[in-house]
């Protein structure tokens, strides 16, 4: 047998097209490509797992993808907590002031209960009581209005004792 022979079982000569019968010997000098039915068996191998990694490596942008997406919503939700957390501080210090005060000057108090200052000052001795609602200095230009009373007035729950005091003063 000549160096160059080789013994080829089930295969073929692709590049040339000629099928090469079972037991018989192919010599040639020039390469040619000789494919097994293993080789075919292998080159498909290959060729699914190409297909495969490919995939893979489509699948893996899609998950960067939402993997950057899923971050941002974290770091948004992160933000949104402490957004929260500074409304929480802002919303006690607002209380903490809001109980501080406890009388205010009379445009104070008119902007405070969006209502005018002529209307709180013409209803001073007839809604509005001089000791509950409103205090007179020892100088009577100087009027402090009392917060707590003035929104329950708004919120309607003083009303029996408003009109227990207008009772007594008609009485008197």
């Amino acid at each position: 047998m000549n160096d160059n022979a080789v013994e080829v079982a089930d295969a073929e000569v692709v590049d040339t097209g000629v099928i090469v019968e079972p037991g018989h010997t192919l010599v040639s000098a020039a390469m040619q490509i000789i494919i097994t039915p293993e080789a075919k068996t292998m080159y498909r191998m290959h060729e699914s797992l190409v297909g495969i990694q490919s995939t893979l490596m489509t699948h893996t942008e899609h998950l960067e993808d939402i993997s950057g997406r899923v971050m941002q919503d974290i770091e948004s939700i992160d933000s949104l907590d402490i957004l929260y957390d500074i409304q929480k501080i802002l919303n006690k210090r607002i209380q903490i002031q809001a109980v501080e005060v406890s009388f205010m000057k009379v445009t104070e108090m008119a902007q405070n209960l969006s209502v005018s200052k002529s209307f709180l000052e013409k209803n001073m001795g007839e809604i509005f009581i001089e000791g509950t609602h409103y205090t007179r200095a020892v100088d009577a230009r100087l009027v402090r209005w009392n917060v707590e009373k003035m929104h329950q007035w708004m919120k309607g729950e003083d009303r029996d004792e408003t009109d227990k005091q207008l009772l007594s003063k008609l009485l008197d």
